[in-house]
């Protein structure tokens, strides 16, 4: 049986960031491995609402992760928070493992702000099937993007971020 639950121990953050420094933050010439790390260690602050880090675990074993971030996209610095980092390893996709990891970051986020931003290259559709509506459409390192939204009903309340 899967888990789904916020990053708690340095050992889940430090993996959770080195998997996300492998996949996408080396190639951003402003990230260094420390930066990740110190990003995603941020999130075990119980005060801390932004950034917060989720995971999918298999018999304790991290198998997925998702995160909540003020900002995401470069060209874009004036939307936030985003949706970041859905990330499963190869072995455990098309189970559905990133569709929940997405619900449980929209979950935490509608209960504390109006609207969430995400982008990607090419899972338009999976994210419309969970509620995120298009944007934009733009170019990102090159490469087409698309700006999703999702907004949610509930008032805004301060957000803490670190």
């Amino acid at each position: 049986m899967i888990e789904y639950r916020q990053l708690a121990t340095p050992a889940e953050a430090e993996e959770a960031a080195r998997w996300i420094y492998q996949e996408w933050a080396r190639f951003e010439p402003t990230q260094t491995w420390a930066t990740c790390l110190g990003d995603v260690v941020k999130s075990l602050a119980p005060e801390v609402q932004v950034p917060r880090y989720f995971g999918a675990f298999e018999q304790g074993t991290l198998i997925g992760i998702a995160s909540l971030v003020a900002s995401d996209l470069p060209t874009r610095r004036q939307l936030g928070p985003w949706l970041a980092n859905v990330l499963v390893q190869p072995a455990f996709r098309g189970q559905g493992i990133g569709s929940a990891l997405v619900t449980r970051v929209t979950d935490y986020a509608a209960s504390f702000l109006d609207r969430i931003y995400l982008y990607t290259f090419d899972q338009t559709r999976l994210y419309e099937h969970l509620g995120w509506s298009v944007l934009e459409t733009s170019r990102y390192v090159d490469r087409s993007i698309t700006i999703m939204t999702r907004d949610f009903k509930s008032m805004p309340a301060q957000v803490v971020m670190a």
